[in-house]
This record gives C-alpha cells, sequence and structure tokens, in this order.
C-alpha cells in the first residue's frame, strides 16, 4: 500500500474513517434463525419447545463464528403446512432487500411440512437468489450438498406425511371430547368452568340471577330491546366486562355495562341454555384444507342434558318460534320503508362520522311521516359491549341540509371575492412584490448555507495542517454541523412556501378550481357535496365541523392576505 500523508491520516482520524486493506476484508455472511413451533406441537414435550430451538440455533452460532447473526424470525403457532406465516414473510422480504444471505433452521420440518413447496424455496428460490440454507439435524448445507438428492427429498415427504397424519389424529381426539360434552371455546354467559370437572360446566353464581331474569322476561313476551333497556338500567355486567374481571383485567378490551339487542338474541337463541351441546357447524382439517365447508343445520350433532340447564326444551323452542314471528315483521317492517327511503335523497352517505367514537354516521327513517324532516343520522356505536357508552349523537336530515348548503354556498361567495381579487392589478402588484422579497430571503438563505460549507471546509484545513487542537476542531466541527442542518430546514421550508404562494395565487389554485365544476348552487345534489366535502363531523346537540376538500388552498390564501395586511408590501405596491 501507499505511504500515507500526515494530513490523511489526520483527517481520517478526526472523521473516523480507518483504511483497510482490501484483500482482508471477507463478504459478510448475514445470517437468520429461523425457528417455527405448530400448534399441535405445543402439546408435545418440552424437548421441542421453541426455547430448546432457539437455544440450538444460537449455540450452532456460537460454534460458527463465520456466521454473523443478523436477525431471529418466530413463527410460535404456525403449521408447517402452510408458508403464510408472518416471520417467514417477513423474512423474504429481507432476504429479497439484501439484508439475510444465510438461513439456519434446525431441521427441515422446522421449515415447512409441505413438500412441494418446501422443495420450490430449497431447489429454485434460494439458489437464484444465491442464499445459504442449512439445517442442523439434517446435516444439511446447500453449499455442500444438493437439494434434490434423495435422501432431501425423502425426508420433505415424510415430513408432510407426519403433519398431515398429526393432524388427522388431533381432529380426532377433539371429536371425541366433543362427544363426551367437553366445552373448549369461551364460555358462555351465565356459565363456568365447574372446578371438579374442569371440561365441563356449571352455574355462575355471581350473573345467573340476570340470566334467569333474562329468560323470564323473553317467555312474558317482553321485546328484546325492552330486555336490553333494563339491563343497562340494573348496571348488568356483559359477558366481555365478566372475561376482562376474572383475568384481573389483562383483556384487550375492559367491556362496558351496554347492552344491545344482539347481545340479548344472541342469549336467547343459543340451546346450551337449555342443555344441549351443538358442535359440527363447521367442518375445518388441516390435513384436507380443501375440504373445508359450512354444514347444513340439520346434519349438526346435538348432544342433549350436556350441561345444567337455565330453561326446559320446551321453553326454548318456545322463545325461538316467538322469536322468528319477531324476525319477520321486523324485515316486512324494513321491506315497507325501503320504497319510502328510496324516495328521500341522502347526499351524505359515506361522508358524516361521529366526533366521539369516529365512527360512521348512518340514516334511519321514521316511518310514521314521509316527511324529509323524519330521516334521521345518529351513531350507531353509542354504545356497546366492548367500550363504554357515550351520549347519542343525532341530527334530523332538513336541519343539516339547510346548514350544509349555507356553508357551500359561503365558499362560493368567497371564491367569486378571490377570483375577482386575483385578477385586478393591485393584487398583481402586490404578489409580484410579495415573491420579489420571498426570492430575496431564499438567496440569503442560500449565501449562508454557502458560507457554512466554506468555514466547515477551512476548519478540516486547519485541523490537517496542526493549526487548532483536536479539541477546538471537534467543538467547531459540531458547531457548524448544527446550522447547516438547520439552514437545510429553512431552506426546504422556503422553498416549499414561495411554491405554494405561487400556485394559491394562479388560475391553478385548486380550491378555485373544485368550486369552478359547479354553478352557484341552490339546492343540494349527491354529486355537489361528494365533490366539495371530505367529511363531516356531527358532534353533541347536532354541533357540526364541515371538511372541505382542498381547503388547505382556501386557508394559504386567506393567510397570504393577513401577512399583505400587516407588512409594508401593501404601501409599496402603492407607491409604485
Amino acid at each position: 500500500m501507499a505511504r500515507k500523508s500526515r494530513e490523511q491520516i489526520q483527517y481520517a482520524k478526526a472523521t473516523g474513517q480507518t483504511f483497510l486493506d482490501p484483500a482482508s476484508v471477507k463478504p459478510a455472511v448475514r445470517t437468520a434463525i429461523y425457528a417455527r413451533l405448530s400448534l399441535y406441537d405445543m402439546n408435545w414435550s418440552c424437548r421441542d419447545s421453541m426455547q430448546n430451538q432457539i437455544h440450538l440455533l444460537e449455540s450452532y452460532m456460537a460454534e460458527h463464528p463465520e456466521l454473523n447473526l443478523t436477525d431471529r424470525y418466530i413463527d410460535n403457532g404456525w403449521s408447517g403446512m402452510d408458508f403464510n406465516r408472518p416471520a417467514f414473510k417477513r423474512l423474504l422480504t429481507d432476504i429479497h432487500s439484501g439484508k439475510i444471505n444465510c438461513i439456519v433452521v434446525k431441521d427441515l420440518s422446522r421449515f415447512g411440512r409441505n413438500y412441494v413447496e418446501t422443495g420450490y424455496y430449497l431447489e429454485n428460490v434460494f439458489p437464484s437468489l444465491g442464499i445459504r440454507f442449512i439445517a442442523i439435524n439434517d446435516h444439511f448445507d446447500n453449499q455442500t450438498a444438493r437439494p434434490d438428492d434423495l435422501g432431501i427429498i425423502l425426508k420433505n415427504i415424510l415430513n408432510e406425511f407426519f403433519s398431515r397424519d398429526l393432524s388427522r389424529r388431533y381432529c380426532a381426539s377433539i371429536d371425541i371430547r366433543r362427544q363426551k360434552g367437553v366445552f373448549r371455546h369461551g364460555t358462555p354467559y351465565g356459565y363456568m368452568h365447574d372446578p371438579e370437572r374442569p371440561d365441563y360446566l356449571t352455574f355462575d353464581p355471581s350473573v345467573s340471577h340476570y340470566v334467569h331474569l333474562i329468560f323470564q322476561w323473553a317467555l312474558e313476551g317482553t321485546p328484546t330491546s325492552k330486555i336490553a333497556h333494563r339491563l343497562r338500567q340494573m348496571n348488568v355486567p356483559t359477558k366481555e366486562r365478566m372475561e376482562y374481571l376474572r383475568n384481573k383485567e389483562k383483556t384487550r378490551h375492559k367491556g362496558s355495562t351496554r347492552w344491545d339487542v344482539n347481545s340479548v338474541r344472541e342469549m336467547l337463541m343459543n340451546p346450551v341454555y337449555a342443555g344441549d351441546f351443538v358442535y359440527g357447524k363447521i367442518r375445518k382439517r388441516k390435513c384436507d384444507p380443501y375440504n373445508n365447508r359450512v354444514i347444513p343445520k340439520e346434519e349438526w350433532t346435538v348432544i342433549s342434558d350436556a350441561f345444567p340447564a337455565y330453561i326446559s326444551h320446551e321453553q326454548f323452542d318456545q322463545i325461538q318460534e316467538r322469536m322468528e314471528k319477531n324476525t319477520q315483521t321486523f324485515y316486512q317492517q324494513i321491506e315497507n320503508k325501503k320504497s319510502i327511503h328510496e324516495e328521500v335523497p341522502n347526499y351524505f352517505k359515506d361522508l358524516l362520522y361521529c366526533a366521539i367514537c369516529g365512527k360512521k354516521v348512518h340514516s334511519s327513517l321514521d316511518a310514521r311521516e314521509k316527511s324529509q324532516s323524519y330521516l334521521v343520522y345518529f351513531c350507531f356505536q353509542y354504545g356497546n359491549a366492548r367500550h363504554e357508552p357515550h351520549p347519542r349523537v343525532n341530527i334530523h336530515k332538513k336541519l343539516l341540509d339547510t346548514i350544509v348548503l349555507d356553508e357551500i354556498q359561503n365558499q362560493f361567495r368567497l371564491a367569486e371575492q378571490f377570483s375577482q381579487w386575483l385578477h385586478s392589478p393591485t393584487c398583481q402588484a402586490q404578489a409580484k412584490q410579495w415573491l420579489r422579497k420571498q426570492q430575496q430571503l431564499l438567496e440569503s438563505l442560500n449565501q449562508e448555507a454557502a458560507q457554512n460549507k466554506s468555514e466547515l471546509a477551512q476548519t478540516f484545513e486547519n485541523f490537517a495542517s496542526a493549526c487548532i487542537t483536536e479539541e477546538m476542531f471537534l467543538q467547531r466541527k459540531t458547531q457548524l454541523k448544527q446550522q447547516e442542518k438547520a439552514l437545510t430546514a429553512s431552506l426546504e421550508k422556503q422553498a416549499k412556501h414561495m411554491q405554494e404562494i405561487q400556485r394559491a395565487l394562479s388560475k391553478a389554485n385548486p380550491w378555485l378550481n373544485l368550486l369552478n365544476q359547479f354553478a352557484y348552487p341552490h339546492c343540494l345534489t349527491e354529486s355537489l357535496t361528494h365533490t366539495l366535502i371530505d367529511r363531516i363531523i356531527l358532534g353533541l346537540g347536532g354541533e357540526l365541523q364541515i371538511i372541505f376538500r382542498e381547503e388547505h388552498w382556501h386557508h394559504l390564501f386567506t393567510q397570504y392576505c393577513e401577512e399583505i395586511q400587516h407588512s409594508d408590501i401593501q404601501k409599496e405596491a402603492n407607491s409604485e
């Protein structure tokens, strides 16, 4: 290597650079360790636990220092038959970006149990991308072995066979447990797992009296809406709130005391409360993924008297018959309202949002009158079983139409005033003077940036010539770098400001162009509202916030006018 000058060495020391011999630099092996554990494997012994997998992989990495551990990719609870796993997808993204060029797994089964897809990655994808693949327990390294060897192919086939066989045996064991009345997923409201027989259900004494009340009211013919209202008045905890309390406040949702019609209907239609265990509603097998389907109701499996019952089968059938009749009446009312609703124009579909919860606000028609004033917009999410309720947010259509039309007409009046002012000689003179001052400010910032760059270069030269100490050099360099950063930000801000002003003061102003698509409106249309309005925020008491499209350019125009009025530009323009 050529001898380095004293100035070069000092400069490299100051900037943190080092001189390396290219022959001594080896290509980095950016290695990823990949671990996977399926749902079935999680029930096996601890020898195949995730901790053991990671420990084995990290030990292998420690024994091979030429492999640099770049990242860990862990799919816990994902089947090897499916490659649509979150960590594996992230691994592929990092491979294509160049972050990873080597993968280490415990064995081929941890990488995947699908023979076709596993072979596709080993034989096509990884070789084409130059990816090294190592399976420790299978003693496989694609740098020294071929993925199409007979031994590797047989292992992949056996891995897939083992996965499908394990799935069949697992599903068979689940079916046997179901036939015995073992309840697996969650607990219905009013039940809990029996302390003496944890696989079976028994009454929950903390809320069982509420369940008896709900079914008593239903047998008396009380509508579900009134039942929900009574439960809300009594502050009865919902199912989500009970789970939140049972799990020591560690669930995702706190739940609330907000009972609604759907939560009551769900209870009244659940045969569990008559003591029946119903299963086999859907067929889903990982060993046969192409045959998953919904099972017809007449083919469901019903085990009678599997749980303690709140009501008899006769009472349950009586409630179902009444609810079926109420459902038919409900849909008939909707059908009757449909023709009326079509006659009433709705200009604000997908534009209205609740100010409290942020959800969409929907419309509902009171069929007692056909007047448009009976179309009411309100938030359906003012309370549900997962969240604390908020006050009802609503507004009548006639009032909303009046307010929105007035605001749109005001936008057109402002646009007309601004258009006239834009074409006036006074405006053109003021805009010319304004842009001149902004250009001068931009040039001044560019000069400061150039001066800062020159001072930084001079500081490096002074240090390289030993005119200043290292401490002084580092202090001055830090100061100049901070100034450079601030000047760069100011330059970007000023350049963007000038571009926006030029666009706002021209015929290309997006706000004016949007309004010019329509004549001055005297009534609302769906095209008018959806073109001009981005969204409408509905608050308590009918309070409205209308957000227009491209209104940023309107605010920018107004801001520019205010700056003109509070500066000397107006006087200078008038004097010219």
